[in-house]
């Protein structure tokens, strides 16, 4: 075995061997990624721009040359100085170094982000792929001269043969010569033997008879041509290393260009469907990922005032000219976009920029959110007001209840009433504003379904009684009560809050409103469903799904418009961000049944 120890470099302080402690952590955490991810998906690109970053850091350092991790007696040394045991670094790269019998990994200055790639794709190859892969060679193929492998040589044995026979290497001036001493003429020497080495010994003997000339001259020629080959390969090598700078440049900046004039991204697979998008591109489909992952981006982003462009060459076939269409799906939204960007191209041709000015349809989304955040801010500074009126009328209750008219008290009574309804509205639209903006949060942990049920249902009891109502929790509780369901206590409250106060508001006096629970069965299967019952005057069939939609009431004849009419949306969008979901079955005269399921905790 012929250990190629790694060259002396100049020693690290210890500021820089922490640095290349966490480089090198970087670097392993990059190539893990790889494994899990392709290299051009936004997780390992993210990794990676961190990693090279941290690398022009590290080779701020006064008089580094290069750094040299190295892997001797199970121990990492960074430029000759221990860094950390083996295991404490990078699993990925400890698989790499002793599959492959790396010794050291030397980085030099100027390594570009395209060769820490390389490295880090080569670590991550499964082991069926990587077995019997020569690394140098792997690298050098990928135009990666900055990073540089030390790598532990073995003698392969040659079976039944001398042991000097493993290294001895076959000259074809070693062959014998023909009878007579004179060497062959024939044609069909060298065409039989085929090779280019057979070539030159034959016409090397063919024109010199001297064995020490014959030698001569054959090592020479051979020496020229491996220079002369090697030259046009460097050549080759270099043009094609800035060629391939120039084009990853150019997509770099290309995609620079959109990037600065999109704000949300949207990840799909090579036949377009949904695999990753972030917040903002939520908010530009209307849909969660949950909702869009694994659809086709344009089924999932299909709507009025949208549009999607995507190149129909996803999927890469070398052997097939390369497709340049783009598909468009929403016209009218695209048509709008198209006449309000241009792009800003080169002398050459090339994208460098872009101008453009907000569309119509995006000018009214713009207005549309700062009407709602004008909207948000106004019923959030009166809330501290109502609140002191609230007060106000409570003190004055219960300190001059005996000193107040009749009419002074119903006019109380009613103030009190309205500012509590004032209170509610203004909930509701903070929640809403919560939701549109993506800043409501659930914390859902192991609860128990009773406690929250009974909380939400004894805090209307009041409220029922006045009305002669009957307000019962169902039997069904019996079996689910002590069950535990992953949920947000407050959160849940208020939904179950919001749907027996409805419940009341449409039940007649007399009436009777259940509030039960069942373990789900079926597609609802690990979960309970939650059931809110009343005797009241229902819901006509073409209005069920019209409720849910936001400023929306479904008021009967003879009754008065309560509220801003987003008690509903804000409960199913609720219950949405448990994984839940959420229907309704009503009947006209007879009453109308609210259902949402909940996910069973773990153990539950």
């Amino acid at each position: 075995m012929d250990k190629a120890l790694p060259p002396p470099e100049a020693g690290l302080s210890v500021k820089g061997m922490a640095a290349a402690r966490e480089f090198f952590k970087l670097l392993g955490q990059t190539a893990k990624l790889m494994g899990l991810y392709k290299p051009n998906h936004p997780v390992p690109a993210a990794s990676l721009r961190e990693t090279a970053k941290f690398l022009e850091r590290l080779f701020t350092t006064p008089g580094l040359g290069r750094i040299t991790f190295s892997l001797i007696d199970g121990r990492w040394l960074a430029n000759g100085a221990f860094l950390a045991d083996a295991e404490q670094i990078s699993e990925v790269l400890l698989g790499v170094f002793r599959t492959h019998h790396i010794q050291s990994l030397s980085i030099l200055p100027g390594a570009l982000p395209f060769e820490l790639s390389a490295i880090c794709e080569l670590a991550a190859l499964p082991s069926h792929k990587a077995e019997g892969l020569d690394l140098t060679d792997a690298l050098k193929q990928r135009g990666v001269y900055r990073v540089l492998l030390g790598v532990e040589h073995y003698a392969r044995a040659v079976p039944d043969a001398h042991p000097a026979a493993a290294s001895r290497v076959e000259s074809p001036l070693h062959a014998p010569l023909p009878q007579g001493g004179s060497p062959a003429k024939k044609p069909e020497l060298y065409a039989s033997a085929g090779g280019f080495g057979a070539l030159i010994k034959s016409l090397v003997e063919t024109a010199v008879t001297n064995p020490e000339e014959r030698a001569k001259i054959y090592a020479d020629t051979v020496r020229m041509v491996r220079e002369a080959m090697e030259h046009r390969v460097a050549e080759a090598t270099e043009s094609l290393k800035g060629e391939k700078q120039r084009v990853t440049f150019e997509r770099e900046r290309a995609e620079r260009v959109f990037e600065a004039v999109a704000d949300g991204r949207v990840v799909v697979d090579k036949d377009g469907r949904v695999m990753m998008m972030d917040h903002r591109a939520e908010e530009i489909i209307g849909k969660r990922l949950l909702e869009a992952a694994g659809k086709p981006l344009a089924e999932s982003a299909a709507g009025e005032g949208r549009m999607v462009a995507l190149s129909e060459g996803l999927r890469f076939d070398p052997d097939s000219p390369a497709s340049l269409k783009v598909s468009v799906v929403g016209e009218g939204a695209a048509d709008s976009m198209r006449k309000a960007m241009a792009l800003v191209h080169d002398e050459e041709g090339r994208v460098v920029g872009a101008l453009g000015e907000l569309p119509s349809q995006t000018k009214a989304r713009e207005l549309e959110k700062l009407a709602d955040e004008f909207v948000a801010g106004v019923t959030h500074e009166l809330k501290a007001p109502l609140a002191s009126i609230y007060s106000a009328l409570e003190l004055v209750s219960k300190t001059a209840a005996g000193k107040l008219s009749e009419q002074e008290q119903r006019f109380l009574s009613i103030g009190s009433r309205n500012v509590l309804k004032l209170r509610t509205m203004i909930d509701e639209i903070l929640d809403f504003s919560k939701i549109q903006s993506g800043k409501m949060t659930v914390r859902a942990e192991p609860t128990a379904l009773g406690v929250i049920l009974s909380e939400g249902v004894e805090s209307l009891r009041p409220w029922a009684s006045s009305k002669n109502m009957t307000l019962a929790l169902g039997p069904g509780l019996a079996d689910c009560s002590s069950r535990k369901v992953m949920a947000d206590h407050g959160r849940i409250v208020q939904v179950v809050t919001n749907l027996v106060s409805n419940a009341i508001k449409a039940t007649p006096d007399g009436g009777a409103i259940t509030v039960d629970a069942a373990l789900g069965t079926g597609p609802d299967a690990g979960s309970i469903i939650v059931s809110v019952s009343d005797t009241g005057h229902g819901i006509a069939k073409e209005d069920l799904e019209r409720i849910f939609v936001r400023f929306t009431q479904v008021v009967p004849k003879g009754r008065t418009r309560e509220g801003v009419g987003l008690g509903l949306t804000i409960v199913r969008q609720i219950v949405g961000m448990h994984h839940g979901q959420m229907s309704v079955r009503s009947e006209v005269g007879k009453g109308s049944t609210f259902t949402f399921s909940l996910p069973l905790a773990v153990g539950g």
